[in-house]
């Protein structure tokens, strides 16, 4: 089964029972300093559109809004910590082994998982 929950993650993350992940996938912001701004479109087929689609057929381009966020946090790991911290105990150890590429690990949180050891 397949549940899809909308909202911020961590307040998320804090109402799901323990162990209850297979796999877990963290994509989280960048952290670039500047604005992100997604784009909504969808193209519709018109002979004189600005887009050029399957078997040369044209389409036009309609913008249906976007959305933006600053993606600049003062301390990026305060942000990621608490996510990181409420995503370990919900995977299922069987399942869900946590690994990642040494290079991968932030200090902070490599830190905190040896001084609970």
């Amino acid at each position: 089964m397949i549940d899809i929950h909308h909202g911020d993650n961590l307040e998320v993350l804090r109402t799901l029972p323990r162990e209850c992940f297979d796999l877990v996938y963290i994509d989280p912001p960048f952290n670039s300093g500047r604005a992100q701004t997604r784009t909504k479109l969808k193209t519709v087929r018109d002979e004189d559109g600005d887009r050029t689609g399957f078997k040369g057929q044209r389409y036009r381009t309609v913008r249906l809004g976007s959305q933006s966020f600053g993606d600049r946090f003062d301390d990026f790991l305060a942000f990621l910590e608490p996510r990181l911290e409420e995503i370990v105990p919900r995977c299922d150890p069987r399942r869900a082994p946590l690994r990642a590429p040494r290079r991968a690990r932030c200090t902070t949180w490599r830190y905190r998982r040896d001084a609970r050891a």
